[in-house]
């Protein structure tokens, strides 16, 4: 399709046919180029689009001018800032709303812009010290948009007035629509998003009462907290309030709680504040929200203060909710003892009868936590104590560890969990994996060997963790399910770690394979150098 061939005279050609087709033909053009991937990407409508846009987002059809405007919300800024004005004095509201999403994208200083206001408005520019709309534009806009004072205005279009403005002006109207949030999963992430645009530009202290709404509901206050980098300080001391903030965020349950999460304890940003920021205040809030009654940040909290520096000073409170009654907290209790706990006697005490619990996850996140750091490390199954996990959601702070290189070795002893680890090896459990690895450390490997038979359909997780039970071991037997996993290797990381699991291995077998890993590795290399050639 022409549409898919990015030749300099693409552009002019479907002009030329949308200029000599019927409505319907130039409907189906917009479409078609509404859909084609190539088209929704960034940067991919250049200027020689222009003449197409500017007909279309002045047609007289309404259906034309609506098609435009979802196609613009997805070309560059620049390009969507000269075309944007009449859309914002559309007769028809969605086409409006549309717009309006469009200016406050152009507005927003953030790469990511794309993500949080899908379907509203146009992807942000990359952070410049010129911005893309200049204050002629921005007057221009905040006219055109004052002409419609619909009583039922969207947010999206009372945001867009709001930054637009002199800040102050359009305060009742964000207050009174803040007032009224709407339902539906979509709109309730626009108007979210929406937020974090108003809260960049309220004014301290007559934007109070505008916060005070937000503050009312979770997922604006959540938004407007995650999105707080580009607050004024005083705004950013006003939500970071711990009771405040605490108080906010009480009562989210649902889909709001999905977002709010995702928000303030999703993985690494720098869009604003999030628990695994380790700042004073957010210990202080921490603190607050440990004593919350919604489970999911008391995890939160939990799983926060163990992640510190000073993690250690909090080792009560661990220990103390390894017993609540929600198992996403007592599982982030236990991730957080693992991480810091120096003492094997004490973190035995505490996580060692979770092996227990009734709950498969918790059990399993006790097993990891009572491997050695190291045997971990090897195993791959280090992520379940680093990152985040409440019900569905996942966060967390990024990071990478370098595996240690010396050999794996087993602990002497007994302990009394170690039965509660083969009763979950003894069921058809699916996650048997840290349980069997657990036992191994202890010298029984009955489950690794249940582990071993089943590899013809294991996963490259299950591989690492099969190579940390039999470095383990040391044992020759397993010889030829190291030779089988060097054999399904892909590059020189994965041999390596078949080698670190034959340490501590003799006799001829042994050797012999080694010489083929290191062969292998050699020829790998190889491959690599005459690549890069």
């Amino acid at each position: 399709m022409i549409l898919q061939n990015d030749s300099e005279g693409t552009a002019k050609t479907i002009t030329e046919m949308f200029n000599s087709g019927s409505v319907d033909e130039q409907l189906s053009i917009l479409n078609a180029m509404a859909q084609n991937e190539r088209s929704s990407e960034r940067n991919q409508m250049k200027d020689d689009w222009k003449p197409l846009f500017t007909r279309a987002t002045t047609a007289t059809d309404s259906r034309l001018r609506r098609a435009a405007a979802s196609i613009l919300s997805r070309t560059p800024p620049k390009l969507a800032a000269e075309l944007v004005g009449p859309l914002l004095t559309d007769d028809d509201p969605q086409t409006r709303a549309t717009a309006a999403g469009i200016v406050l994208s152009i507005l927003v200083e953030k790469p990511d812009a794309t993500s949080r206001f899908a379907g509203m408005g146009a992807s942000a520019q990359a952070k410049t010290n010129k911005p893309i709309a200049t204050p002629q534009q921005l007057a221009t806009w905040h006219t055109a948009m004052e002409q419609h004072p619909d009583t039922n205005m969207d947010l999206t279009v009372a945001a867009a007035l709001f930054a637009t403005g002199d800040g102050r002006t359009d305060l009742p109207l964000i207050e009174k629509i803040l007032g009224t949030p709407r339902s539906g999963k979509a709109q309730r992430r626009q108007d979210s998003a929406t937020g974090a645009v108003i809260v960049s530009k309220l004014p301290w202290p007559e934007g109070k009462p505008v916060l005070d709404k937000m503050c009312a509901s979770p997922l604006l206050f959540a938004m407007a907290v995650g999105q707080s980098k580009r607050a004024k300080p005083e705004v950013v001391d006003y939500l970071l309030d711990p009771v405040r903030f605490r108080n906010s965020l009480e009562s989210a349950s649902g889909e709001d709680l999905t977002d709010a999460l995702e928000q303030l304890a999703g993985y690494d940003s720098d869009s604003g504040w999030s628990f695994w920021i380790e700042t004073d205040r957010t210990r202080a809030i921490d603190m607050a929200m440990v004593e919350s009654t919604n489970a999911a940040w008391r995890a939160t909290a939990i799983f926060s203060l163990g992640l510190r520096s000073d993690a250690e000073s909090a080792t009560a409170l661990f220990e103390k909710a390894v017993t609540d009654l929600d198992p996403w907290v007592r599982a982030a209790a236990v991730a957080s003892l693992a991480r810091h706990s120096k003492d094997r006697a004490r973190l035995e005490q505490y996580v060692g009868p979770l092996l227990s619990d009734t709950n498969s996850h918790v059990a399993q996140v006790a097993a990891c936590a009572l491997l050695e750091p190291e045997v971990r490390l090897a195993s791959g199954l280090e992520q379940t104590i680093q990152y985040f996990q409440f019900e569905e959601h996942h966060g967390g702070r990024m990071g990478s560890s370098t595996p240690d290189a010396r050999p794996l070795t087993m602990l002497e002893g007994k302990p009394a969990f170690l039965p509660s680890a083969r009763k979950w090896l003894s069921t058809k459990n699916e996650a048997s994996e840290a349980f069997a690895l657990l036992l191994a450390q202890y010298g029984e490997f009955d489950g690794l060997d249940q582990l071993v038979s089943r590899r013809a359909e294991a996963s490259q997780e299950d591989h690492e963790i099969v190579l940390a039970g039999i470095a383990l071991s040391r044992d020759s037997k397993y010889i030829p399910t190291l030779r089988q996993i060097m054999g399904k290797a892909d590059g020189e990381w994965e041999l390596r770690k078949v080698l670190q699991a034959l340490k501590g291995m003799t006799g001829p077998e042994a050797r012999q394979l080694r010489l083929d890993i290191n062969k292998r590795i050699r020829d790998t290399g190889k491959i690599g150098a005459s690549t890069i050639d």
